[in-house]
């Protein structure tokens, strides 16, 4: 096989190859004419040959390891160049300085520079309402590239539950493996060092994709959203270290050679391939989602396994500086997890419909709206246990309400650990004062802030709709709960939210029957913000009562698709009487539209596909649609 697109360096190494192949071919010769050095110069020709030839192997396949390594950091900054316009008016609105670290008390609202930065002020009219900041009119070019974003990229591929986009990532993330794995290898079967090199040089991306605290944060995509990919790079890695132990072992029973168990080079090897074959298989979507814990122990224990056990096995050294970042990563990032815990007394309650409340003390900002935190309950039998929950409620600094905003999560019964919770609540002794409820004090770890709408700003857009299924209320709510502040303040652009919410019964909107009357409240009197709330009730219910002040309540599952056209044809129809008052004939947008969705995969894919359902010529001309999904599980 030819070498015309190897490195120059590499044409090197096979120079030399060839050179002291040719150099022993005729010691050998020689050898023959002498008579009895023949024999002894024969094998030291050999010996020779061989030792040149993995010599050469090992540097050829190292350089193609090392170029995987750079195409990955390629694809890596060409990814920061697609985000940079979203970056850069992330960091121009001063977003980017909000949810990072937990706080503490309430701060008197006043004017911050945030809202300076973005030409607001507060100006009230005669009437006591609020005028609303004047609607942005969203770029051509940004217009058609989230409408072509949608179409072609956010739809979900129903088996693999991933969208559209997310295959692509993944398909070029196999491509470039493959590429590198079969480019001038020759057959891989007397190649066997390829596949394990390749395996190697993937280590930074699986490690560094698996950090909370991650750099990929800066262009706009939390550790959750990217988790996709941390799996696609972990299996393949694992794949291509299972091919290199396989490929080995036929090459010793193809040569006759008897494999040595005792030898550090083989038992270390050994050590990582079982390492691997035991988290792949505890890896598994159907394993990773009934037994949690066990996944998540035996991940952790397989990969620090794997990774002392490579370095003892690759005797070269080049496995070195790929396990140095991958750990450097870890610890930097376990470095960070520590600054953003904090260790409080929390409140539980048990609520109806097998919902658990917490509310915990001290802590009442430093997150964004829909942002999530890990929780950890000291007490108890599962104390050790660290689950995520997205934050039901927005900060103290964006709430128009009263009280005292401590941070509350909302913790539906569905599997043990949340189940040992409700009966913790239950079986409390004393009766809180904050609700009909029972409740006790524990005490609890809080993580995060993580997650949330990043680069999506939804009081940026004319109109916003939430979509919320089941407990993805609180998603749906705290970011209703920030519009709503924010249009107290007069930093809101949006005009109208619609809040749909899908339950299976409709005693479950008690949760939140309350905190959305009180909203809605003031957003009527105090604002100039339309406020719809529809309330989708999908399965049976004795009750038939509207807790929730003008909430529409329909007993049917609701039509996305239809939902999100009427929003656009309420901006479409702004547009034209703005034409119309103002004697305008040019083209015009409208200020846009942003959905946000969180609730189970069927409700998460059915907003996705109605965004990418909507027409190209009324998408850009209602100023485009940014959509911004959570999904339940992991």
């Amino acid at each position: 096989m030819t070498h015309d697109f190897a490195p120059v360096a590499l044409r090197q190494f096979h120079r030399i190859a060839r050179a002291a192949v040719n150099a022993n071919a005729t010691a050998a010769g020689t050898g023959t004419r002498t008579g009895g050095a023949a024999a002894a110069a024969a094998a030291e020709s050999t010996k020779a040959a061989a030792a040149a030839k993995l010599g050469t192997e090992i540097a050829f396949n190292q350089i193609y390891a090392n170029d995987l390594a750079l195409a990955l950091l390629l694809c890596l900054a060409l990814f920061f160049l697609s985000a940079a316009p979203s970056m850069s008016v992330w960091f121009s609105t001063g977003r980017f300085t909000q949810g990072w670290v937990l706080g503490g008390r309430k701060k008197e609202r006043v004017e911050d520079e945030w809202s300076v930065k973005r030409g607001m002020h507060r100006v009230v009219s005669m009437q006591g309402v609020v005028v609303p900041a004047a609607i942005n009119v969203v770029s051509a070019w940004f217009a058609h590239s989230r409408w072509a974003f949608n179409r072609f990229f956010l739809p979900m591929v129903p088996v693999l539950d991933l969208t559209v986009g997310q295959v692509l990532v993944c398909a070029t993330y196999q491509v470039l493996v493959f590429v590198f794995l079969l480019l001038n290898s020759g057959p891989l079967e007397a190649n066997y060092l390829r596949p394990g090199y390749i395996s190697v040089a993937q280590i930074p991306a699986v490690y560094l994709l698996a950090t909370k605290n991650s750099v990929l944060s800066v262009i706009g995509k939390s550790y959750e959203k990217l988790n996709f990919l941390h799996r696609i790079a972990g299996r393949m890695m694992i794949v291509c270290g299972i091919l290199h132990s396989v490929l080995y072992f036929k090459y010793s029973a193809d040569a006759g050679r008897a494999i040595e168990w005792s030898a550090p080079l083989i038992y270390t090897g050994m050590v990582a391939f079982v390492a691997m074959c035991l988290t792949l298989i505890t890896s598994i979507s159907y394993f990773r989602r009934a037994f949690y814990q066990v996944f998540l122990i035996s991940h952790i224990i397989g990969w620090l396994t794997f990774i002392i056990a490579i370095n003892y096995h690759v005797t070269s050294g080049m496995a070195r500086p790929y396990t140095v970042v991958g750990l450097g990563g870890l610890g930097l990032d376990f470095l960070l997890r520590l600054v953003h815990t904090r260790w409080r007394p929390a409140n539980i309650m048990a609520l109806s419909g097998g919902m658990t409340m917490i509310q915990v003390d001290g802590v009442a900002q430093g997150w964004r709206a829909g942002q999530h935190v890990w929780v950890r309950v000291l007490e108890g039998r599962r104390a050790g246990e660290n689950h995520p929950f997205t934050i039901a409620n927005a900060p103290a600094d964006c709430s128009p309400l009263p009280g005292s905003h401590s941070l509350t999560l909302l913790a539906q019964s569905r599997g043990d650990w949340t189940q040992s919770l409700l009966e913790t609540a239950t079986a409390a002794d004393q009766i809180t004062e904050k609700s009909q409820g029972y409740g006790r004090t524990v005490n609890v770890s809080i993580e995060g802030p993580y997650g949330g709408p990043m680069f999506t700003d939804f009081s940026e857009s004319q109109n916003v709709v939430l979509i919320a299924g089941g407990s993805g209320i609180t998603f749906a709510a705290s970011v209703l709960e920030e519009i709503v502040g924010q249009a107290v303040d007069g930093t809101c652009r949006t005009r109208t939210v619609t809040l749909v919410w899908s339950v299976k019964n409709i005693e479950s909107i008690d949760w939140y029957q309350d905190f959305l009357n009180k909203l809605l409240e003031i957003a009527r009197t105090r604002t100039c913000l339309e406020v719809r709330v529809l309330i989708h009730v999908t399965g049976p219910s004795v009750a038939s009562y509207n807790p929730i002040r003008d909430a529409k309540i329909r007993f049917h599952r609701p039509d996305l698709a239809s939902l999100i056209e009427d929003n656009v044809d309420e901006v479409l129809l702004s547009i034209h009487r703005k034409q119309v008052d103002e004697y305008d004939l040019l083209p015009a947008r409208g200020g846009g539209i942003a959905v946000g969705t969180c609730g189970p995969t069927a409700l998460v894919r059915s907003a996705r596909s109605a965004i990418a359902g909507v027409a190209r010529k009324r998408a850009v001309g209602a100023g485009g649609i940014v959509a911004h999904t959570e999904c339940f599980g992991w």
